[in-house]
């Protein structure tokens, strides 16, 4: 999108009422979360009143979360360069972080030996 000059923003806006109400229903899970993530950090719309929303539900999900969506909301996160604003980006990457260590850790019990 960025690379085209599409103008991007007024629909990502548009999507910003919809996705509160979304964020918060029993449809929303982790792969869908982190995508949502990922594209609104890879169009530049890091400033989003939408992405805080995001980093506290992915935080309240990350305990059930598989590895691709933690990895691609660690990225997402990251790159946002939340971590330290107060955007809940510190407590995002603790549960990502310690989800991530708890599935390498089942990965190596899961090994044969």
């Amino acid at each position: 999108f960025a690379q085209a000059s599409i103008r991007h923003q007024p629909l990502f806006r548009s999507l910003e009422e919809p996705l509160s109400g979304w964020l918060n229903g029993k449809d929303c899970d982790t792969r869908q979360l982190s995508m949502l993530a990922h594209a609104y950090v890879r169009v530049g719309l890091t400033q989003s009143p939408v992405l805080p929303l995001v980093w506290e539900r992915a935080r309240r999900m990350a305990p059930s979360s598989d590895a691709h969506g933690v990895s691609v909301m660690i990225f997402s996160v990251t790159k946002a360069s939340v971590l330290g604003t107060g955007t809940g980006g510190e407590e995002l990457v603790a549960a990502l972080g310690a989800r991530l260590v708890e599935l390498l850790q089942s990965d190596r019990r899961a090994e044969p030996t």
